[in-house]
């Protein structure tokens, strides 16, 4: 691995480990609230609504990460990036009138994150 790919790298951990976080503080309050407006953002948004600032900033982060592992060369299948951004994918799906409401995908997301990248312990 080259200088330059291990600063990506090491930029690629930091921005990943960023989102996690922020996407696991802010999900249970989304299964909570049922918030609507969490997986609006201004890429996914079929209703023309407001898209929240925090969410907008997630999904900036998703899209940073996701263009770094393509730079790298790594899969961007199951990553914290891919996951969220499917997420908004799916709330946005206007034609899927069977999708999920923003209560239960954010339970979804925030189950999946924890199998995934949450070690006990």
């Amino acid at each position: 691995m080259t200088s330059g790919q291990s600063k990506q790298r090491a930029q690629l951990d930091s921005i990943e480990a960023q989102l996690l976080r922020r996407l696991l503080d802010r999900l249970p309050a989304v299964v909570s609230e049922r918030s609507a407006l969490f997986f609006t953002t201004d890429e996914f948004n079929p209703f023309a609504l407001q898209v929240p600032s925090a969410s907008q900033e997630l999904a900036e982060l998703a899209r940073e990460a996701l263009a770094l592992r393509a730079a790298l060369g790594e899969p961007a299948e199951g990553s914290v990036g891919h996951l969220f951004r499917a997420t908004l994918a799916e709330f946005a799906d206007v034609n899927n009138h069977h999708r999920l409401g923003p209560g239960r995908l954010a339970e979804r997301l925030l189950s999946t994150l924890q199998e995934r990248f949450v070690t006990s312990g």
